[in-house]
């Protein structure tokens, strides 16, 4: 069941569907031989336990952007959820509720069958229908976020959202530890000397 607006939903599900498409995969990243420091969250999602294999954290005109995500690949299957929390009037340690802003989303999707699927007549179509049918984005509206200690490099704390009125599943039992996000180097750019 999902909670977003239809047009919320498609936009969502393309730009995560391109995320799919050129994100690296999980085991990939497993063999570097530079382990760096991903950062860590878990929380239960409907009752399941839920582990991301990244947590990340940007502060920008006074918001803080919590991203949490994780990628899996069954066969030719891959998925990925990501969570993410925004403040908007971020200060420090204490306890938030994030009015806007803050998503949970999955998808899963076949490569190799998009690809196929996109080449037949109106298969565009076809491919973002089955895609939306089968995504999921919540607006997490008023998720309660508490952060316990904060440095420049980290943000450590909890999280929890329930969707209110509305039937539906339930996060609980969040945690972070969020490492600061960096940015990507360009493509195509030169090193400095």
């Amino acid at each position: 069941m999902s909670f977003a607006p239809p047009v919320f939903r498609c936009a969502l599900t393309l730009g995560l569907a391109a995320t799919f498409l050129l994100a690296p995969d999980a085991s990939a990243r497993a063999g570097d031989k530079k382990k760096k420091d991903r950062g860590e969250a878990t929380m239960t999602v409907g009752g399941e336990p839920w582990t991301a294999s990244s947590a990340r954290f940007k502060i920008k005109k006074g918001a803080l952007r919590l991203s949490m995500s994780k990628s899996s690949k069954a066969g030719d299957v891959r998925r990925r959820e990501s969570l993410t929390l925004v403040i908007g009037d971020y200060s420090g340690p204490g306890t938030y509720t994030s009015p806007r802003g803050s998503t949970f989303t999955r998808v899963a999707l076949n490569p190799k069958k998009v690809e196929a699927q996109s080449k037949e007549p109106g298969g565009d179509a076809k491919v973002l229908s089955r895609l939306l049918n089968k995504a999921t984005a919540w607006m997490l509206t008023d998720a309660q976020v508490t952060v316990t200690k904060a440095s420049p490099t980290e943000v450590v704390g909890t999280f929890r959202w329930a969707p209110g009125a509305l039937p539906g599943e339930r996060i609980e039992q969040g945690r972070f530890r969020a490492v600061i996000r960096t940015p990507r180097k360009k493509m195509g750019s030169k090193p400095p000397g």
